[in-house]
């Protein structure tokens, strides 16, 4: 894109706007799609080269819901230790549930499980193209809901371990270059 004069849209909306979104989903929006929301995050930094705070300008945008969340809560105490102990902060997450927008708008729709895909299927049948599994192998992820902090470590492992497959599937390559004349 070429920014030829300013407009009511500034750089900044223009690039959310034109970015490639990510949408992570589980049940409640507090436990494993929090986690996989920082950690997907991270490792899309890594791969372009960037901090996690400058993805949105850099044209990516990761998000979480769930099928069954409620708006607000926040994300569970174990999950939010899980992932300090790897430098990211959950400590400021807010459940949301899964919307018509959030469905429509993501390019890439991630489940922890099958019966989350069903699910959004069931609802959103047309969305089927950008479904997939985060365990390529058709594994469901395990739910910590109620476990220990190792309980969500290992969860958080087996997340972590299946986002790496995923980074080389997502199309980095399309991400939203803006020009401005100068």
């Amino acid at each position: 894109m070429e920014i030829l004069r300013p407009g009511v849209l500034s750089e900044s909306a223009l690039r959310r706007f034109a970015s490639l979104i990510v949408l992570v989903v589980c049940t409640g929006n507090t436990c494993r799609s929090p986690m996989a929301q920082v950690l997907l995050q991270r490792r899309l930094a890594d791969a372009i080269g960037c901090g996690i705070e400058a993805l949105t300008d850099s044209g990516l945008m990761v998000i979480s819901a769930g099928v069954a969340a409620t708006a607000g809560a926040a994300a569970s105490p174990a999950a939010v230790e899980a992932m300090l102990a790897r430098g990211l902060d959950l400590s400021h997450h807010e459940s949301r549930p899964l919307s018509d927008v959030l469905v429509r708008f993501a390019d890439v729709i991630l489940t922890m499980t099958r019966s989350h895909r069903e699910a959004i299927l069931s609802q959103w049948p047309d969305a089927a193209d950008k479904i997939g599994l985060i365990c390529r192998d058709g594994r469901d992820v395990d739910d910590p809901i109620g476990g220990d902090v190792a309980d969500y470590e290992s969860c958080a492992l087996q997340i972590d371990g299946q986002l790496a497959d995923w980074i080389g599937r997502l199309d980095l390559g399309s991400l939203p270059v803006i020009r401005t004349p100068v």
